[in-house]
């Protein structure tokens, strides 16, 4: 969530702003551009949750809502998509946003995903970085979450990759999305405690990929798990 380094092939570096090394793939520090930090900035992730026609703080969001907090919200209603085209184009994503939860109906929701978006808005559709739009809006990454029941204000997309690596809420998240891929199925309500014994070993293990598959390899319930047919 938080590495500072990568291992890109010569047309990925470009994008990363950084000068290819050679004609293959290599190792590169990023620990001199702050805007790149973990899986959330790297290019590839952020052009899977980018939307076909622009990059919105909306898809970024729910993704990171869904992905990370394990959370949903409910479908938006019927005219949702209708009212936000409503709103002029030539603003930034956090502007024009703003403006259409200005509506009760879309507010609740927005308010849970929006500002999980803020981040990523600096990212364009291919995943690079800029500091203004095509219509030279200044575009920020700040923001404040609600997270672990508090509200956690962030000053940039490092900030906010911190404050997610650090909360309990992701951690056990990401042991639940680990559990359900090796069970192959959707969980219930019954493998909660299961989920929550797991999180606890993958914290005191030091959180690493390796301590989540070791903790959910030699789990109990994973191996009493029956065939699926």
């Amino acid at each position: 969530m938080t590495l500072a380094t990568g291992n890109l092939s010569r047309d990925r570096a470009s994008p990363h702003g950084l000068t290819p090394s050679g004609p293959g793939f290599a190792s590169y520090d990023l620990t001199s551009d702050p805007n790149r930090i973990g899986i959330l900035t790297q290019p590839g992730f952020l052009i899977l949750r980018a939307a076909p026609e622009r990059a919105t703080i909306v898809h970024r969001g729910l993704m990171v809502l869904r992905d990370f907090l394990c959370a949903e919200v409910p479908a938006p209603p019927a005219a949702a998509a209708s009212k936000i085209t409503m709103v002029p184009a030539n603003l930034t994503d956090r502007d024009r946003f703003a403006m259409h939860t200005a509506d009760p109906a879309c507010k609740g929701c927005h308010d849970a995903f929006d500002p999980l978006g803020y981040p990523f808005e600096p990212f364009d559709l291919a995943g690079r970085f800029r500091a203004r739009d095509e219509f030279g809006n200044v575009l920020r990454s700040d923001g404040q979450v609600n997270l672990d029941s508090s509200a956690q204000p962030f000053k940039s997309t490092a900030e906010f990759a911190a404050l997610l690596a650090r909360s309990p809420t992701v951690q056990r998240c990401f042991v639940q999305k680990l559990y359900q891929y090796a069970a192959g199925r959707a969980l219930e309500a019954p493998d909660g405690s299961t989920i929550d014994d797991l999180a606890k070993q993958f914290t005191s293990a030091g959180r690493t990929y390796s301590a989540a598959l070791t903790a959910v390899a030699a789990s109990p319930a994973f191996r009493a798990l029956a065939p699926v047919k």
